[in-house]
C-alpha cells in the first residue's frame, strides 16, 4: 500500500504530557497493583474476626501501600529514567513507512505492523508497540482538523501488521 500522505511536525518539550502518556501505558498494572492491594486490605480484615491482630496489621498495611503507595512512586521513578528524554522536544514524520520520532539523544522509525493499538489522550495520540511499549504522538499543537486526519490515518494503520 503506497501512499503520498505524509504528516511532518516538530514540538517543544511537554513534562506533562509525557507524564500522561506513561501513566497511560501502566494504567494495567497500576490496576493490577491496587487490586492486590485492596485483596490484601480485606483478608487484613477478615483476619481481625479471628483475632489475629499482629498479622491482620501487616497485612492491612501491605494492602495500602500496594493500593496506594507503590503505583505513585513507580511512576515517579519512571518519569526520573526517562527524565533526560523528556526535557527535549520531538519531531514526527508519518507515512507509508510507519512513524518516525527523532530528539536530540534517539531516532526511531517503527513499522506499521509493528503498532497494535492506538489510544487517544488530550493532546497525545498513544500507539502501543507491541505489548510492551509506545509511542506518544503530542498532537495538541496541531490545528484541529490536521489532528483529526493524522489520528484517523494513524487509526487506519495500526493493528493491520
Amino acid at each position: 500500500m503506497t501512499t503520498d500522505t505524509s504528516f511532518a511536525f516538530s514540538v517543544g518539550p511537554d513534562e506533562r504530557a509525557a507524564r500522561a502518556a506513561v501513566k497511560h501505558f501502566l494504567r494495567p498494572s497500576f490496576t493490577l497493583l491496587r487490586g492486590a492491594g485492596l485483596a490484601m486490605f480485606l483478608v487484613g480484615l477478615f483476619l481481625l474476626f479471628w483475632e489475629q491482630y499482629l498479622v491482620a496489621l501487616l497485612i492491612i498495611l501491605l494492602g495500602l501501600g500496594f493500593a496506594l503507595v507503590v503505583p505513585p512512586r513507580t511512576l515517579q521513578r519512571v518519569m526520573k529514567r526517562v527524565g533526560p528524554m523528556v526535557g527535549l522536544g520531538s519531531a514526527y514524520r508519518i507515512d507509508g513507512q510507519g512513524i518516525f520520532a527523532a530528539n536530540e539523544l534517539a531516532e526511531v522509525l517503527y513499522r506499521w505492523p509493528a503498532l497494535t493499538r492506538v489510544d487517544e489522550l488530550p493532546g497525545i495520540l498513544l500507539v502501543a508497540v507491541g505489548e510492551s511499549g509506545f509511542v506518544s504522538i503530542r498532537t495538541g499543537e496541531l490545528d484541529p482538523p490536521t489532528r483529526a486526519e493524522l489520528t484517523g490515518y494513524v487509526r487506519a494503520r495500526v493493528g493491520r501488521g
